[in-house]
């Protein structure tokens, strides 16, 4: 039996298992769980079967004892059981999520204040644990963990007793610790104390300030310090004496030394630290900055630590608290709450509490204030329990807290939707949880945590609206059912949210003015600027409106709620498209902050990294990233990860899609042919942007020789057409291999909706280069399948325009759907191109020249169906041809349009057709001396 199944069994019902977490290591294996009646993950350690024996058991039970044995602290890991049930050993602690320092300093060294703030906590750690007599013995980056700006200290799995009467759990002349963050005497094999661990303290305190190690056993005054702020150097020179003696006497000491040395970071050191961050900004994400509550705009709750009642409490219980309640309220979609620390002069309700502990019991009691109103209490509650569950206990006191928030009448925040969340105990907590997950764009776990509390507890229509939305953002079906319930539950909801349900409920475009409507009506809901931001950009531009009008919007969104994950992952993607490097980073630090579930989310997140590597990286260093991306075991099992190439060409990186589309077709894939399919129409697309027809061709040969399906060859030869359709110029319109191609599909040898689909688009060129005879012979052709009737009418329109009669070919045209759908086995993917090319052709000609520009927005649009691992799309067909649509913008726009419209398309055109062939070289050169005159 598995490990993971034979822990499910020891855990029972209680704990659902969920998988194995990276970074174990050493005698045990972490493995993820949810605690099912708290909602509330941990991770649970269990010792290696292989390595059971009776001494590495006892030292793997002396790690649980170790850390159950620690006071309550919020930097050090907290340990909730330890068991053995079933043959295992383990225990079950606190889940951190979040980075080790280890894995962050592989992007660099921290900015001086973060150093100092790692010192901070990290120091206070081990004071806490020497002041219990307890060693740490193994202090390194590895096990340390950051959270919401928090510094953890875990794996106490070597700690020993300094005054204890336990046998030994080594064996003699044995090292137990990591060799590069030994301490001499620990090397050899002298006994250690917390000199020991001040020593390891100040190794890591000096690679996080500069990226390096410090030299094995060196000299204080031997060392490099200039990259170590002052406030930090002093004491760390002392921690760092190779004679125990001469270092400070523990954790607490040594924290005190470095609060007594702060002081603020020379503009030297800033301006050093400025230049180094440039250098290596392209291969490391910036650290974002601690969130800030927008004032006046949402309800922030400000938790103080709780004062300590009674028998004297264990030290640090009364911020341990504090921290567990901020824990569970953090990320939340409808408050704020500030990390520790923070200044509070903006604060709209204040939280303070107290623990007053008698014998082994625990009461804790909290109170919620408005200073705006000093007179009302918001909430009084309280509750009490055996002392070792002080963390459940904090936990459902925030549930309360949460509950008791939403209902307060003298709540100050006016858009938290009171009717609409679960009245039961268990539906709240299920909800409340979805919702964390909701603000940090986790969408599966988000999506399955909804349901479930939808399932609890049936007055949850708040969750019936979130999951509308997210079926939405994941392309999936609507429930009809789901639909029908929130019509009817209406009434539950305050009138912002009601006008986005109504929006939601609309069909397109009308949805797009019932959101419209409401960003200008409830300015400060952030999910009014959010969710008009969200279809500006996927669906705007399908009616004429620029997806860089939803940038305003959603940068509102962000502003209203700095930790909505969401707003942020839609804001980054817009951002790469509209190709503004500084402020890509910036949205992608805040995104990467928030951890994402492996599948849909953690793949946005690895799209936008290919984006931005493709966009504003070196290609050498863009190839590096991609193969790295390649060669991760959880990207290869992901079928859907074939789609990479495709989904480039959302982020506006035709060249990416090109390079990564090699890649992705050449990789040893468990899915090859569709890392080689997916691969291929990659570089095809990415090609008919960059204006490499020959390129396009060689790709076509490609698609032939690896696939059986007859109808990707066909698009490689049917987008060039179009390609050569819409070009004025008459020597380009017609190519000989081109015709020749189209009339060996059009003749037989391949299904008839294949054979239409060439006729077609061989009528098309031959309308267009004047060829009469080619034209009708093509439309008799059709005209005898009844299956080609929208071709017949498109083509009859092309064949009228060609007489010198745009307004009456304009009229012929054929309706297509705004939104165009996954063409029918008949259809193909380009006749959505074409005739939405064709119309604005025949609107300018007709004098309707916003018509046109409207109509030539529409491929800067974001809509797919599913996760393009399927057949080709109109919509992405749209992408291929979008340089096109740009250059054919460009003649139409006037002053009203403003210099900077223009100035993009030229940048544009001149960016993505310079290397392609004659005459797209030739008007990429034109483009880009036109910007240099007029874009100064």
């Amino acid at each position: 039996m598995l490990l993971i199944e034979r822990l499910q069994k020891a855990l029972g019902p209680e704990y659902e298992v969920e998988r194995e977490l990276a970074g174990g290591g050493g005698m045990g294996v972490v493995f993820l769980a949810t605690h099912r009646r708290l909602a509330r993950r941990v991770a649970i350690k269990v010792l290696r079967p292989e390595l059971a024996t009776a001494i590495a058991a006892e030292r793997f039970v002396a790690e649980g004892r170790t850390l159950a044995t620690l006071a309550p602290h919020p930097n050090i890991v907290s340990v909730y059981d330890a068991k053995e049930n079933g043959g295992l050993v383990f225990f079950v602690m606190e889940f951190v999520e979040g980075e080790t320092l280890a894995s962050r300093l592989e992007r660099g060294p921290l900015a001086p204040d973060d150093v100092v703030r790692l010192a901070g906590d990290l120091l206070a750690a081990l004071g806490a644990a020497h002041a219990q007599h307890i060693v740490h013995r193994d202090v390194k980056p590895a096990n340390i963990f950051l959270r919401q700006g928090r510094a953890l200290l875990g794996d106490f799995g070597i700690a020993r007793w300094r005054e204890t009467n336990e046998p030994g759990l080594t064996t003699p002349g044995q090292l137990i610790g990591t060799l590069r963050y030994m301490s001499p005497e620990q090397q050899e094999g002298e006994p250690v104390t917390a000199l020991t661990d001040v020593y390891a303290a100040a190794l890591v305190l000096y690679e996080a300030c500069t990226g390096q190690r410090w030299p094995a056993y060196q000299a204080p005054e031997q060392g490099e310090w200039r990259d170590v702020p002052p406030a930090l150097a002093t004491p760390m020179r002392r921690a760092l004496a190779l004679t125990p003696a001469d270092r400070w006497s523990d954790g607490k000491a040594f924290g005190q030394a470095m609060t007594a040395q702060k002081r603020p970071v020379p503009r030297t050191v800033i301006a050093v630290g400025v230049v180094v961050l440039a250098i290596v900004g392209v291969l490391r994400l910036m650290r974002p900055p601690r969130p800030e509550a927008p004032a006046g705009v949402t309800m922030t709750l400000a938790i103080a630590r709780f004062e300590v009642l009674g028998a004297a409490g264990a030290p640090g219980v009364g911020e341990s608290v504090a921290a567990a309640v901020r824990e569970a309220l953090a990320g939340f979609v409808d408050f704020f709450v500030p990390p520790r620390g923070s200044s509070d002069d903006t604060l709209a309700v204040r939280v303070t509490g107290t623990a007053e502990t008698v014998g082994d019991r625990l009461q804790l009691t909290l109170t919620a204030r408005d200073p705006r109103r000093p007179a009302t209490q918001l909430i009084g509650d309280s509750l009490s329990g055996n002392s070792r569950d002080w963390h459940r206990l904090a936990d459902s006191l925030a549930l309360r807290l949460v509950r008791n928030l939403f209902l307060a009448e003298s709540t100050t925040d006016r858009w938290l939707p009171r009717g609409a969340i679960p009245e039961g105990s268990r539906g709240l907590a299920l909800w409340l949880n979805a919702e964390q997950y909701l603000a940090r764009a986790d969408w599966e776990k988000a999506e399955r945590a909804y349901l479930d509390a939808e399932a609890a507890d049936t007055t949850c229509y708040l969750c019936s609206f979130r999951l509308h939305d997210i079926d939405r953002w994941l392309d999936y079906e609507h429930d009809s059912t789901r639909i029908q319930r929130l019509g009817k539950a209406l009434g539950k909801f305050p009138p912002h949210y009601q006008r986005l349900i109504h929006a939601a409920l609309a069909p397109l475009p009308g949805r797009l003015d019932t959101l419209a409507q409401a960003a200008r009506d409830y300015p400060d809901f952030f999910l009014a600027p959010f969710e008009y931001g969200d279809e500006l950009f996927h669906r705007g531009p399908f009616f004429g409106m620029s997806r860089s009008d939803a940038q305003e919007h959603l940068e509102r969104a962000v502003n209203l709620r700095p930790w909505f994950g969401p707003g942020w992952e839609h804001l980054a993607w817009l951002l790469l498209s509209e190709g503004d490097s500084a402020a890509v980073a910036t949205a992608l630090d805040s995104l990467n902050n928030r951890p994402a579930s492996p599948g849909f989310s953690k793949s946005l997140r690895v799209l936008f990294l290919l984006g931005q590597a493709w966009k504003f990286f070196p290609p050498d260093v863009a190839r590096g990233i991609s193969r790295q991306v390649l060669a991760d075991p959880q990207i290869k099992a992901n079928k859907d990860a074939a789609a990479g190439a495709r989904l480039l060409m959302t982020t506006d990186a035709p060249f990416g899609a090109v390079e990564f589309g090699r890649l992705l077709a050449a990789v040893d894939w468990p899915a090859r042919s569709g890392a080689v399919r997916g691969g291929l129409l990659g570089q095809l697309f990415g090609f008919a942007a960059l204006g490499r027809l020959d390129s396009m061709r060689a790709v076509g040969t490609r698609l032939n020789s690896s696939t059986k399906d007859r109808a990707l060859p066909l698009l490689a030869w049917e987008l060039e057409a179009v390609l050569r359709l819409f070009d004025p110029d008459s020597s380009v319109q017609t190519d000989p291999d081109v015709i020749r191609a189209l009339d060996t599909y059009a003749s037989g040898g391949v299904s008839v909706p294949l054979r239409n689909r060439a006729a077609w688009m061989r009528g098309l060129l031959s309308a267009r280069s004047g060829d009469t005879a080619g034209a009708a012979a093509m439309r008799r052709l059709l005209a005898g399948r009844p299956a080609s009737a929208r071709k017949l009418r498109i083509l009859d329109a092309l064949i009228l325009a060609s007489h010198g009669q745009p307004v009456r070919a304009l009229a012929a045209l054929p309706q297509m759907p705004s939104i165009p759908n996954m063409p029918g086995q008949d259809d193909g993917p380009l006749e959505d191109v074409v005739v939405r090319l064709l119309r604005a052709e025949w609107q300018e000609q007709s004098g309707d020249r916003a018509g046109a520009l409207a109509t030539l927005l529409w491929h800067e649009h974001l809509w797919t169906i599913g996760h393009l691992t399927s057949d080709p799309q109109p919509g992405e067909l749209g992408w291929a041809v979008g340089t096109l649509a740009r250059w054919r913008r460009v003649p139409l726009l006037g002053p009203a349009d403003g210099i900077a419209t223009r100035c993009a398309e030229l940048r544009a055109i001149e960016r993505r057709w310079k290397y392609g062939q004659a005459p797209f070289a030739r008007r990429a050169d034109s483009a880009g001396g036109t910007a240099k005159r007029v874009c100064q």
